[in-house]
């Protein structure tokens, strides 16, 4: 029996990754998923995965092929296949020799579990990277794909004048092409917008199952702020007062100023709110809000869980100054102390003001 993803981290796991490179690995761990695949953080050329599915991997990570690099990490190279991955391993005293032996069974494994998973037909593939000019190859990487099971391609493109960000499209067969805004740089992988990805994704699913991209179900999403929200935390470098001076976001939601009390040069102009109900140790938090720059900001704003890494985050665009835009972040609620600190740092001349209103705690990792 059908059924709909639960939440964006079990929707990103009915996908699997193609390779081009690590950015649709980033995507689920910034939605809250870990799965372990072979293309997932994998710099995979066109021909090269052609190649492999034509003989099912049957040579991949052959003796001597598989070859270590050391940067900021150990970074793998097979050389049949010109794969390049990433081992997350940073302890550089790591024997290469063991570390060799361990990759070259991890690629043996996750290659028959590739080929097993694509046998049973159940996954959503996806690629991304090439231009319309490499449709005949994209149709052919299709034809390899359903050659194992009746399995849908989504082929990923950037968003032109004919196809705005969102857009999906069926080419016949279980293949479909999706665009989003950007891909981000080979070297700059985490640099792209999950956002977009995500209502990509839905709308694909859609489209897949219910032959309808705009039919995914609604997404329940609860806001673990109340709304008489009164958690605001004493500040003496900076002030938040109820606001009337720009209009309101969509919605009913009450809008609050905040100015500068120290210069740029002292310390960060802090805005702090802290929540202490309904949360989970363990489990994946965004925190979220609408900001106003008016035109003459001239500082600098992020948004934090005070003492705790980030797992993603989302920064204003300060072109977007005089209008509403949405800034997050997100982190793993890793302890039992469960309470969170939500902080808007501010650097910028005394008096600098700024408004914000709906802010939201919710579960997941992407609002």
């Amino acid at each position: 029996m059908l059924t709909a993803p639960k939440d964006d981290a079990e929707l990103v796991q009915r996908f699997e990754s193609l390779g081009d490179n690590c950015e649709f690995g980033l995507l689920q761990r910034y939605a809250g998923a870990e799965p372990h695949s072979l293309f997932r953080f994998n710099f995979t050329g066109l021909a090269e995965l052609l190649a492999g599915l034509e003989n099912r991997f049957a040579d991949l990570a052959a003796p001597g092929n598989v070859k270590l690099t050391w940067t900021d990490e150990w970074m793998v190279s097979e050389t049949r296949y010109r794969f390049s991955y990433h081992t997350f391993n940073r302890d550089k005293s790591y024997g290469e020799a063991r570390l060799e032996q361990e990759q070259t069974r991890w690629l043996r494994y996750m290659a028959e579990k590739f080929i097993e998973e694509l046998e049973t037909g159940e996954r959503i593939y996806v690629r991304k990277g090439e231009g319309p000019e490499q449709l005949a190859a994209i149709r052919t990487l299709h034809m390899r794909l359903r050659q194992f099971a009746p399995v849908t391609l989504l082929w990923v493109a950037e968003a032109d004048a004919d196809h705005p960000v969102g857009t999906v499209e069926k080419l016949g067969n279980g293949l479909i092409r999706g665009w989003v805004s950007k891909f981000a740089d080979y070297l700059q992988a985490p640099d792209f917008e999950p956002m977009e990805w995500i209502r990509l994704l839905r709308r694909v699913w859609a489209l897949r199952y219910l032959n309808d991209a705009d039919a995914y179900p609604p997404v329940e999403r609860i806001n673990l702020v109340p709304r008489d929200f009164g958690g605001w935390a004493g500040s003496s470098v900076a002030t938040a007062e109820f606001s009337w001076e720009v209009p309101k976001p969509a919605g009913d939601a009450q809008v609050m100023k905040h100015v500068f009390v120290n210069n740029m040069a002292q310390d960060d102009n802090k805005f702090s709110w802290f929540l202490s109900e309904g949360l989970s140790a363990g489990a994946l938090y965004v925190a979220s809000v609408d900001i106003w720059l008016p035109e003459d900001f001239t500082g600098t704003i992020d948004l934090v869980f005070l003492g705790r890494s980030s797992v993603r985050n989302s920064n204003p665009k300060y072109e977007k100054r005089g209008g509403w835009q949405k800034i997050w972040v997100s982190a793993r609620l890793e302890d039992v102390n469960r309470v969170v600190v939500v902080r808007l740092n501010g650097k910028g001349p005394a008096g600098s003001k700024l408004y914000s209103a709906n802010w939201r705690v919710e579960l997941g990792g992407i609002p």
